[in-house]
């Protein structure tokens, strides 16, 4: 092992010479839209009364609504109506024991809003 400068570390070492460095800068990739920025189509009047809901839900246990269900869990339940148990379960964002606490209002909900507006979806 060496333990001796070698001149040309002399030379940077007592400012004779001057190094540069270069560092290059890895950009930030790119992001694709996330399916959290891009919500399919749903029906706005459903969402809006499942907001409503879930509001109400929220304040009478004195948590946030996003506890209960996110916007995109709403959302989804807004586009394919979702009104038994099993249906329920196939929407991103609940599982069994939100179904539990919460699926019944929001299954009565859609049921209530589906035979008020004649949906069949």
């Amino acid at each position: 092992m060496l333990k001796q400068l070698l001149p040309p570390a002399r030379d940077v070492l007592f400012g004779d010479q001057q190094v540069y460095v270069l560092r290059t800068r890895k950009s930030a990739p790119k992001r694709k839209a996330s399916a959290a920025t891009e919500v399919e189509a749903y029906d706005e009047m459903l969402f809006d009364e499942l907001r409503g809901l879930r509001r109400r839900l929220a304040a009478a246990r004195r948590i946030p609504p996003y506890v209960i269900f996110s916007d995109k869990t709403l959302h989804e339940m807004a586009r394919k109506f979702p009104v038994t148990p099993a249906q329920m379960l196939r929407i991103t964002g609940v599982g069994e024991s939100k179904l539990d606490r919460y699926g019944k209002p929001f299954m009565e909900a859609i049921a209530e809003f589906k035979k008020g507006r004649g949906v069949s979806a």
